[in-house]
Protein backbone atom coordinates (compact mmCIF):
# COMPACT_ATOMS: atom_id res chain seq x y z
CA UNK A 1 0.00 0.00 0.00
CA UNK A 2 0.99 3.53 -0.72
CA UNK A 3 1.41 5.52 2.39
CA UNK A 4 -0.84 8.69 2.90
CA UNK A 5 0.12 12.01 2.78
CA UNK A 6 -0.43 13.11 6.48
CA UNK A 7 -2.98 16.32 6.74
CA UNK A 8 -0.35 18.36 8.32
CA UNK A 9 1.67 18.23 5.08
CA UNK A 10 -1.51 18.99 2.92
CA UNK A 11 -1.77 21.80 5.08
CA UNK A 12 1.71 23.44 4.74
CA UNK A 13 1.00 22.54 0.99
CA UNK A 14 -1.90 24.09 0.59
CA UNK A 15 -0.81 27.99 0.14
CA UNK A 16 1.29 26.51 -2.18
CA UNK A 17 -1.57 25.11 -4.32
CA UNK A 18 -4.06 28.10 -4.27
CA UNK A 19 -0.69 30.30 -5.24
CA UNK A 20 -0.21 28.37 -8.38
CA UNK A 21 -4.53 27.86 -9.06
CA UNK A 22 -4.46 32.01 -9.20
CA UNK A 23 -1.02 32.16 -11.35
CA UNK A 24 -3.01 29.79 -13.65
CA UNK A 25 -6.67 31.86 -13.41
CA UNK A 26 -6.16 35.15 -15.93
CA UNK A 27 -7.57 38.17 -14.44
CA UNK A 28 -10.89 39.39 -15.50
CA UNK A 29 -10.91 42.74 -17.40
CA UNK A 30 -12.84 45.33 -15.17
CA UNK A 31 -15.88 46.47 -17.77
CA UNK A 32 -16.74 50.05 -17.59
CA UNK A 33 -20.20 50.91 -15.99
CA UNK A 34 -23.12 51.83 -18.20
CA UNK A 35 -20.77 53.19 -21.01
CA UNK A 36 -23.83 53.50 -23.58
CA UNK A 37 -25.08 55.58 -21.83
CA UNK A 38 -28.71 53.71 -21.73
CA UNK A 39 -29.57 53.28 -17.60
CA UNK A 40 -30.06 55.77 -15.26
CA UNK A 41 -33.06 57.47 -13.54
CA UNK A 42 -33.88 61.55 -14.21
CA UNK A 43 -31.43 63.61 -15.35
CA UNK A 44 -28.58 60.82 -13.78
CA UNK A 45 -26.95 58.26 -15.92
CA UNK A 46 -25.60 54.87 -13.47
CA UNK A 47 -22.54 55.47 -12.55
CA UNK A 48 -21.49 58.77 -13.70
CA UNK A 49 -21.65 61.86 -11.69
CA UNK A 50 -21.00 65.87 -12.31
CA UNK A 51 -17.85 67.41 -11.22
CA UNK A 52 -16.23 71.33 -12.31
CA UNK A 53 -14.35 73.99 -11.05
CA UNK A 54 -17.17 76.33 -10.56
CA UNK A 55 -20.44 74.40 -9.52
CA UNK A 56 -22.82 76.91 -10.26
CA UNK A 57 -25.24 76.37 -13.05
CA UNK A 58 -24.46 80.16 -13.93
CA UNK A 59 -21.45 78.16 -15.37
CA UNK A 60 -21.92 74.88 -16.41
CA UNK A 61 -25.22 72.87 -16.90
CA UNK A 62 -25.28 69.00 -17.43
CA UNK A 63 -27.83 67.30 -19.46
CA UNK A 64 -28.41 63.24 -20.11
CA UNK A 65 -29.95 62.74 -23.40
CA UNK A 66 -31.36 59.47 -23.77
CA UNK A 67 -34.90 57.69 -25.14
CA UNK A 68 -35.57 54.94 -21.72
CA UNK A 69 -33.82 52.04 -23.25
CA UNK A 70 -31.63 53.22 -25.71
CA UNK A 71 -28.41 54.58 -25.93
CA UNK A 72 -27.78 57.45 -24.78
CA UNK A 73 -25.59 61.33 -24.65
CA UNK A 74 -24.39 63.28 -22.13
CA UNK A 75 -23.69 66.85 -22.56
CA UNK A 76 -21.43 69.54 -21.04
CA UNK A 77 -22.84 73.06 -21.87
CA UNK A 78 -20.34 76.13 -20.31
CA UNK A 79 -21.84 79.35 -20.36
CA UNK A 80 -18.59 80.73 -19.08
CA UNK A 81 -14.77 79.63 -18.32
CA UNK A 82 -15.15 76.02 -16.88
CA UNK A 83 -13.59 72.73 -16.22
CA UNK A 84 -16.86 70.81 -16.27
CA UNK A 85 -17.19 67.45 -16.87
CA UNK A 86 -19.18 63.82 -16.16
CA UNK A 87 -16.98 61.42 -14.18
CA UNK A 88 -16.59 57.64 -13.00
CA UNK A 89 -14.41 56.39 -10.26
CA UNK A 90 -12.31 53.12 -11.61
CA UNK A 91 -10.25 50.54 -9.82
CA UNK A 92 -8.09 48.87 -12.92
CA UNK A 93 -6.02 45.86 -12.34
CA UNK A 94 -2.21 45.77 -14.00
CA UNK A 95 -1.99 46.52 -17.76
CA UNK A 96 -2.76 48.59 -20.79
CA UNK A 97 -6.28 49.84 -21.42
CA UNK A 98 -7.38 51.65 -24.44
CA UNK A 99 -10.31 54.66 -23.62
CA UNK A 100 -12.34 55.74 -26.20
CA UNK A 101 -15.49 57.39 -26.64
CA UNK A 102 -17.29 59.35 -29.39
CA UNK A 103 -17.83 63.33 -29.08
CA UNK A 104 -18.74 66.49 -31.19
CA UNK A 105 -18.79 70.12 -30.03
CA UNK A 106 -20.59 73.67 -30.54
CA UNK A 107 -18.61 76.59 -30.43
CA UNK A 108 -15.96 75.46 -28.14
CA UNK A 109 -13.39 78.52 -27.80
CA UNK A 110 -10.17 78.13 -29.30
CA UNK A 111 -8.00 78.71 -26.16
CA UNK A 112 -8.16 76.62 -22.86
CA UNK A 113 -8.17 72.77 -23.54
CA UNK A 114 -10.84 71.84 -25.54
CA UNK A 115 -13.30 68.59 -25.69
CA UNK A 116 -11.77 65.07 -24.51
CA UNK A 117 -11.81 62.19 -22.75
CA UNK A 118 -9.55 61.77 -20.05
CA UNK A 119 -8.44 60.91 -16.55
CA UNK A 120 -8.06 63.57 -13.59
CA UNK A 121 -4.47 63.04 -13.69
CA UNK A 122 -2.12 65.24 -15.06
CA UNK A 123 -2.18 65.81 -18.74
CA UNK A 124 -3.54 62.22 -19.61
CA UNK A 125 -6.31 62.78 -22.24
CA UNK A 126 -6.80 62.19 -25.58
CA UNK A 127 -6.84 64.74 -29.05
CA UNK A 128 -9.06 67.67 -27.99
CA UNK A 129 -11.91 68.86 -30.53
CA UNK A 130 -12.34 72.48 -30.78
CA UNK A 131 -14.64 74.96 -32.63
CA UNK A 132 -18.15 72.60 -33.93
CA UNK A 133 -17.25 69.69 -34.84
CA UNK A 134 -19.50 66.63 -36.16
CA UNK A 135 -18.96 63.31 -34.00
CA UNK A 136 -16.14 61.41 -33.86
CA UNK A 137 -14.00 58.87 -31.90
CA UNK A 138 -11.37 60.24 -29.80
CA UNK A 139 -9.56 58.10 -27.43
CA UNK A 140 -6.27 57.56 -25.26
CA UNK A 141 -4.07 54.45 -24.04
CA UNK A 142 -3.06 54.04 -20.37
CA UNK A 143 -0.78 51.99 -18.63
CA UNK A 144 -1.76 50.34 -15.45
CA UNK A 145 1.24 49.01 -12.83
CA UNK A 146 1.28 46.21 -11.05
CA UNK A 147 -0.30 47.11 -7.88
CA UNK A 148 -3.13 48.21 -9.79
CA UNK A 149 -4.84 52.04 -9.67
CA UNK A 150 -7.74 53.70 -8.83
CA UNK A 151 -8.62 56.70 -11.45
CA UNK A 152 -11.40 58.69 -12.35
CA UNK A 153 -12.28 58.29 -15.66
CA UNK A 154 -13.82 62.01 -17.37
CA UNK A 155 -15.84 63.22 -20.39
CA UNK A 156 -14.52 66.84 -19.89
CA UNK A 157 -14.89 70.24 -21.20
CA UNK A 158 -11.58 72.29 -20.44
CA UNK A 159 -8.94 71.35 -17.90
CA UNK A 160 -6.94 71.91 -15.14
CA UNK A 161 -5.93 76.17 -14.87
CA UNK A 162 -7.21 75.72 -18.69
CA UNK A 163 -10.71 76.47 -18.86
CA UNK A 164 -13.13 76.83 -21.73
CA UNK A 165 -16.71 77.99 -22.95
CA UNK A 166 -18.87 75.93 -25.26
CA UNK A 167 -20.84 72.72 -25.57
CA UNK A 168 -19.70 69.31 -25.71
CA UNK A 169 -21.92 65.81 -26.20
CA UNK A 170 -20.30 62.62 -25.42
CA UNK A 171 -21.49 58.93 -25.93
CA UNK A 172 -20.13 55.34 -26.66
CA UNK A 173 -17.67 55.37 -23.89
CA UNK A 174 -15.60 52.03 -24.01
CA UNK A 175 -12.87 50.69 -21.77
CA UNK A 176 -10.78 48.34 -23.59
CA UNK A 177 -7.92 45.77 -22.22
CA UNK A 178 -5.61 45.53 -24.63
CA UNK A 179 -1.58 43.84 -24.99
CA UNK A 180 -0.08 47.11 -25.74
CA UNK A 181 -0.48 51.11 -27.20
CA UNK A 182 -1.25 51.00 -30.80
CA UNK A 183 -0.25 53.99 -32.54
CA UNK A 184 -3.92 55.70 -33.04
CA UNK A 185 -4.16 57.79 -29.86
CA UNK A 186 -1.84 59.18 -27.28
CA UNK A 187 0.08 56.53 -24.45
CA UNK A 188 0.65 57.40 -20.77
CA UNK A 189 2.26 55.26 -18.21
CA UNK A 190 0.28 55.83 -14.86
CA UNK A 191 3.07 55.13 -13.06
CA UNK A 192 5.59 57.24 -14.39
CA UNK A 193 3.15 60.22 -14.32
CA UNK A 194 2.32 59.53 -10.41
CA UNK A 195 6.20 59.07 -9.54
CA UNK A 196 7.04 62.18 -11.61
CA UNK A 197 4.42 64.36 -9.22
CA UNK A 198 5.97 62.67 -6.41
CA UNK A 199 9.76 63.29 -7.25
CA UNK A 200 12.35 64.47 -4.35
CA UNK A 201 14.31 67.81 -5.58
CA UNK A 202 16.44 68.13 -7.97
CA UNK A 203 20.19 67.45 -6.67
CA UNK A 204 22.62 64.94 -5.46
CA UNK A 205 22.27 62.85 -2.06
CA UNK A 206 25.33 65.44 -1.16
CA UNK A 207 23.26 68.28 -2.07
CA UNK A 208 20.79 67.24 0.14
CA UNK A 209 23.23 66.42 2.63
CA UNK A 210 24.29 70.23 2.66
CA UNK A 211 21.05 71.34 2.91
CA UNK A 212 20.07 69.81 5.79
CA UNK A 213 23.25 70.61 7.90
CA UNK A 214 22.78 73.99 6.68
CA UNK A 215 18.90 74.20 8.21
CA UNK A 216 20.73 72.24 11.57
CA UNK A 217 22.97 74.91 11.84
CA UNK A 218 20.87 77.75 11.57
CA UNK A 219 18.39 76.78 14.30
CA UNK A 220 21.41 76.03 16.23
CA UNK A 221 22.68 79.39 15.97
CA UNK A 222 19.11 80.55 16.45
CA UNK A 223 18.66 79.17 19.65
CA UNK A 224 22.07 80.42 20.56
CA UNK A 225 20.77 83.82 20.23
CA UNK A 226 17.67 83.53 21.84
CA UNK A 227 19.85 82.05 24.60
CA UNK A 228 22.18 85.18 24.74
CA UNK A 229 19.46 87.54 24.90
CA UNK A 230 17.63 86.17 28.10
CA UNK A 231 20.80 87.36 30.24
CA UNK A 232 20.51 91.25 29.11
CA UNK A 233 16.99 90.92 30.44
CA UNK A 234 17.61 89.56 33.79
CA UNK A 235 20.52 91.70 34.46
CA UNK A 236 18.79 94.69 33.42
CA UNK A 237 16.00 93.59 35.91
CA UNK A 238 18.90 92.94 38.92
CA UNK A 239 20.01 95.93 38.21
CA UNK A 240 16.92 97.72 38.30
CA UNK A 241 15.63 96.10 41.30
CA UNK A 242 18.30 97.23 44.00
CA UNK A 243 17.57 100.58 42.67
CA UNK A 244 13.58 100.16 43.80
CA UNK A 245 14.64 99.01 46.98
CA UNK A 246 17.28 101.86 47.70
CA UNK A 247 14.30 104.19 47.02
CA UNK A 248 11.98 102.62 49.17
CA UNK A 249 14.85 102.50 52.10
CA UNK A 250 14.84 106.35 51.46
CA UNK A 251 11.23 106.86 52.03
CA UNK A 252 11.74 104.79 54.82
CA UNK A 253 14.10 107.19 56.20
CA UNK A 254 12.43 110.34 55.70
CA UNK A 255 9.32 108.88 57.80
Amino acid sequence: MKPQMKPMRLLAMLPILLAALMLATPARAQVLANGDLSMGAGNFPDHWQTQGWQESSSYTTYQWLHVPGQPGQLEVDSHQLNDARWAQELTLPPGWYHFTAQARTENVGRTGAGASISVLEDSIMSRQLYGTQPWQRIGFYLKVGQRGADIQLALRLGGFSSTNTGRAFFRAVRMDKVKAAGNDDPAYNLDNIRRAALSPPVGSRWTLYATFLLLGLIAVLGWRAMGESEPVGASAQETAAPKRSRTAEQGRGRG
